[in-house]
């Protein structure tokens, strides 16, 4: 099974993801000058959203077992490192939103289907982790070759 994204410790694989979008932004706010159109002044760059819809199936996975992990990102209070499958850095994140709905589950309650959206920000301060975009990518480097 290929990794699509990896999130601190928890790898998502291919299946599971079935969206994910990444948003930047650049705040220009606006000052009132008389008698002409206000003007812009460039005041620094957004902080990095991403957003990723997720679904797991009893086929494939644990659902239970995935959101437990899921919860346990958000839990931490923590930034976690963000990367795509192929070793491609995307910052540091915290979770900041976690939905679930249960599609499917046995008589008992336990999941065989869900479906989950995660919501992260990019934490632009110091690392919280300790762990660097060099350092990420000098331990993911061997892991992604093994997966492949």
């Amino acid at each position: 099974m290929s990794t699509a994204l990896i999130l601190g410790p928890v790898r998502l694989d291919t299946r599971s993801v079935v969206r994910f979008s990444v948003t930047d932004g650049w705040q220009y706010p606006d000052h009132d000058v008389v008698e002409t159109k206000p003007k812009l002044q460039w005041t620094g760059t957004q902080l990095r959203s991403a957003s990723i819809g997720l679904c797991f199936h009893m086929r494939w996975c644990d659902p239970a077992a995935e959101m437990a992990a899921l919860h346990g990102l958000g839990g931490a209070v923590r930034a976690w490192p963000l990367m795509r499958g192929t070793g491609a850095w995307l910052g540091r994140f915290v979770v900041t939103n976690l939905s679930e709905t249960d599609r499917w589950t046995t008589p008992d309650g336990a999941p065989l289907w869900v479906e989950a959206d995660l919501k992260l920000t990019e934490w632009a301060g110091q690392p919280l982790t300790g762990i660097g975009p060099a350092l990420v990518r000098a331990i993911a480097t061997p892991l992604l070759r093994r997966l492949r």
